[in-house]
């Protein structure tokens, strides 16, 4: 009978402690959405300048951050998310992937596991030789399981098939599963697959092969940006220059969805103009004249000159009114008003226009206190500012001064 005081005892105990969990995901109320886009890709790594490296290594990686390796397209932009047939884009370097959120946030980890459907795809075989690589764990499974962060919605978005956790939480090439996340506490919090947690290197599954990552939870309101871009970037983000020549960064810019290129002149030996029409050497849908315009007209080497109204046509240009000239073969054309022609940028290809330069969330309006933001940059190192104009922490005291 004692027995069995103590055993209803434990499980009364038991029970509250389940409800005082599901109150607990209950009482969660989320500062900000945060959403990531990742995949799990096989991508060959090189480890230093001596050439250690990889060729079967794996990653985990933002969406956008992946091309298709036939088209060359972005998975945002157009490319096919086809397993196996997938890398990292050519401007990126394979690393760990760190996603960073604020305290208070709650995170959504959309996952898709594009994993080549065999393991170690990347064997070299030739006709001389036949080098095995077999690093990779045979098992395809991959989830993004994060040590120490809330779960938010139930036992599923641990991300692992232990126990009684649904089938689900891992999936294998082709499949996706979304994890949500909450941000309780400022911290590093590890982010491995449960997949493959045996065999490989070591005996520390795919871990070994570079499929891990963490999730860095700053203060409640920082500002995140990336601490390294190119020089074509920091220029996109420069507004103006100090009196002794620093750079003036705006940290909200964004890559522009457009930009003014001023065309080359046509200058080759087929250039011939006479009348109303002007036969270049070059398919004129290779220009980058705008399809109407002004354009000056330069003989070569008497240097008569025209500036006609022009049209193009299938060989050339239409112009009005008539020619004063016959141009001769060898003639110029440049375009003369405006001085620039406005075309997609470059970044609208790489599927980044519109997207911020240096914050690596993109953002609504209201996000700084509410709504939903995605992450869309992720690397190692940041900068984290604080919630002041200046980028400072100091806050207000009652007295009205700073600390």
């Amino acid at each position: 009978m004692k027995g069995r005081g103590f055993l209803i005892t434990i499980l009364t105990v038991l029970l509250a402690a389940t409800f005082a969990a599901g109150d607990a995901r209950a009482a969660i109320t989320c500062g900000r959405t945060v959403t990531a886009n990742i995949v799990a890709i096989d991508q060959p790594v090189l480890f230093n300048r001596l050439g250690a490296s990889n060729v079967n290594g794996m990653i985990f990686a933002l969406r956008r951050d992946v091309i298709n390796m036939t088209d060359n397209l972005t998975l945002n932009n157009g490319g096919a998310a086809t397993p196996g047939n997938v890398m990292l884009r050519p401007d990126k370097r394979p690393r760990p992937l760190v996603l960073r959120v604020r305290e208070g946030d709650c995170l959504t980890v959309n996952l898709e596991n594009l994993l080549a459907l065999a393991p170690n795809p990347n064997n070299l075989a030739t006709d001389q030789f036949t080098v095995l690589i077999d690093e990779q764990v045979a098992d395809r499974h991959v989830g993004f399981h994060v040590s120490g962060m809330q779960l938010k919605t139930g036992i599923g978005d641990d991300a692992s098939y232990v126990g009684q956790n649904p089938a689900g939480a891992l999936v294998l090439p082709g499949g996706s599963a979304t994890y949500q996340l909450y941000a309780e506490h400022e911290g590093v919090f590890t982010a491995t697959s449960y997949g493959a947690t045996l065999g490989s290197d070591a005996n520390q599954g795919n871990l070994s092969n570079l499929l891990f990552g963490q999730v860095i939870v700053e203060p409640k309101d920082a500002r995140i940006y990336r601490s390294g871009v190119t020089e074509e970037e920091m220029r996109l983000a420069t507004i103006d220059n100090t009196t002794d020549g620093h750079p003036i960064i705006d940290y909200e810019a964004v890559y522009p969805p457009i930009m003014n290129v001023v065309p080359e002149a046509v200058t080759d030996a087929a250039v011939v103009a006479g009348d109303n029409a002007v036969s270049i050497g070059v398919d004129p849908a290779t220009l980058d004249f705008p399809a109407t315009g002004v354009i000056t007209i330069t003989s070569v080497p008497t240097d008569n000159v025209n500036v006609r109204n022009y049209t193009l046509n299938l060989t050339g240009f239409d112009v009005s009114p008539a020619l004063d000239n016959t141009f001769t073969a060898g003639s110029v054309i440049q375009l003369t008003d405006p001085a620039f022609v406005t075309v997609p940028s470059v970044w609208v290809a790489e599927g980044k226009a519109g997207l911020p330069i240096l914050n690596m969330m993109q953002c609504p309006p209201t996000a700084p206190t509410t709504g939903d933001c995605e992450i869309v940059h992720t690397v190692l190192e940041a900068i984290v500012a604080g919630p002041g104009a200046d980028g400072s922490w100091r806050k207000t005291l009652l007295d009205g001064t700073n600390n």
